[in-house]
């Protein structure tokens, strides 16, 4: 009989054993043809899903987990940073940058302008890795959003898609030559504000052959630029490097997630924001990964909050039974929320296990379970320790498993798996933080008592 593996598990299996066999192709290699790329996503997510049925949308399992995902590896995303972290390598002082740079002198520049100069790369290198490389990098530019002021100060003037003149973008070789290259050279230290052309020319007397026209449509432009992106400006703070270089900078990990992280709640997010005010995304997320390294309850906890945790509800929209009533009273509709809370038989059981935690647990005293508590593992004004927080979850998988055999949940019978499982977790701890691990659960030790 073959082991059931969870989608957490199997998504480490194809980060350790499939795409680890591909890395190598993927740094070294030109990009694969579309149609591969397309077939091996697909058979990664048929492996992942056991079924060409996707449980989670592909652009939420790729993401983080704080931001709902499950780390998913995106093929796509995983190329371009691999092919962007060559432009990281060519900054080094070695044999093989210098020899790249030789072959291609145009590279040598890509610091200093912005993502439409990878056209100009494209063209002039016919060498596919490297046009490869450029295509890329010209893709995290545009996916790339500004955040504060020191990124819009260190943002490139030339080739930069934001800053155009008549539709085109701008280059200046003159500008260039004199160090005007980021938007930062164009503002004045003292007001906070750029330069008008008699301060420019001031400045920078050496460039001659600006005209008042271009150097106010630039002007215009930037302050375009600086309204669309809605930053406040903070004069006497900007980065030495623009947001893309600090980002490629930052590593692979980096680039990755401009890519995968694109700031939208999951679907399920938005579902559960119609029904409950003011929920912590972020900390709701990751409050179940914090609280143990059991994949079986990970998995779990994360398809009650993807909302694809099978319910009598809807299980009976995709007429796999008969009746959509709860197992437990069969008065009301399974729903998620009514099989872990507003059943009259779980109230019973969370009420009972209320009060084992005030009879025996004496810094528990004033502590009470609530919907959001039980449901997402936190809520507003409630302090939790990692002890308690392990005792909610495993109390949810208690219900759920007593629901698919058909059995009423006891506190007697939770608190007997629940002592057997805190054995478990002592012994998955690693040995440095078992004794904080036992000084964590000494409060509620006492629940094991008969």
């Amino acid at each position: 009989k073959k082991r059931e593996i969870t989608p957490l598990g199997k998504i480490t299996i194809i980060k350790s054993l499939l795409v680890s066999k591909l890395t190598y192709l993927f740094l070294n290699l030109p990009d694969p043809p579309a149609p591969y790329l397309k077939e091996l996503e697909q058979t990664l997510y048929h492996f992942l899903w056991g079924s060409k049925i996707h449980r989670i949308r592909k652009t939420v399992v790729c993401k983080s987990y704080e931001n709902g995902g499950l780390k998913m590896c995106d093929v796509h995303s995983f190329i371009s940073a691999m092919k962007i972290s060559w432009l990281r390598r060519l900054e080094h002082d070695s044999s093989s940058a210098h020899f790249i740079l030789k072959m291609y002198p145009i590279l040598a520049n890509l610091h200093k302008f912005g993502g439409e100069y990878a056209n100009i790369i494209m063209q002039r290198i016919h060498n596919p890795f490297w046009h490869d490389v450029a295509k890329h990098y010209r893709l995290l530019c545009t996916k790339l959003v500004l955040s504060d002021s020191p990124e819009f100060f260190a943002e490139p003037i030339h080739y930069n898609a934001n800053i155009l003149i008549d539709r085109h973008v701008v280059y200046i070789k003159e500008w260039v030559d004199n160090g005007v290259v980021q938007i930062k050279d164009l503002f004045n230290d003292v007001t906070g504000d750029l330069f008008t052309f008699k301060e420019f020319q001031t400045k920078y007397s050496m460039v001659a052959r600006t005209n008042f026209m271009l150097y106010e449509g630039i002007r215009h432009s930037i302050k375009h630029y600086l309204h669309r992106m809605g930053v406040e400006l903070v004069s006497g703070n900007s980065a030495v490097d623009s947001s893309v270089w600090c980002c490629i900078h930052r590593g692979n990990q980096s680039v990755r997630s401009v890519f995968t992280e694109d700031g939208n709640l999951p679907t399920a997010a938005v579902k559960w924001n119609t029904m409950y005010d003011g929920l912590d995304w972020k900390g709701i997320y990751l409050k179940c990964f914090k609280t143990t390294g059991d994949v079986q309850l990970k998995w779990f906890q994360a398809r009650l909050l993807h909302r694809i945790l099978p319910t009598g509800k809807y299980l009976h929209m995709c007429k796999i039974v008969d009746s959509p009533s709860c197992k437990f009273c069969t008065d009301g509709t399974e729903t998620i929320d009514h099989l872990f809370w507003k059943c009259h038989i779980v109230q019973q059981f969370w009420q009972d296990l209320l009060l084992q935690l005030h009879t025996k647990c004496a810094h528990c005293d004033r502590f009470v379970f609530g919907e959001q508590l039980v449901l997402f593992g936190m809520a507003q004004q409630v302090v939790t320790d990692k002890a308690l927080d392990f005792i909610i979850l495993y109390a949810k998988f208690f219900i759920y498993k007593c629901k698919l055999a058909e059995t009423m949940p006891t506190v007697q019978i939770f608190l007997h798996q629940l002592r057997h499982r805190y054995r478990i977790e002592a012994q998955s701890v690693l040995l440095g933080k078992r004794l904080e691990f036992q000084q964590l659960w000494v409060p509620y030790t006492p629940l094991f008592e008969d």
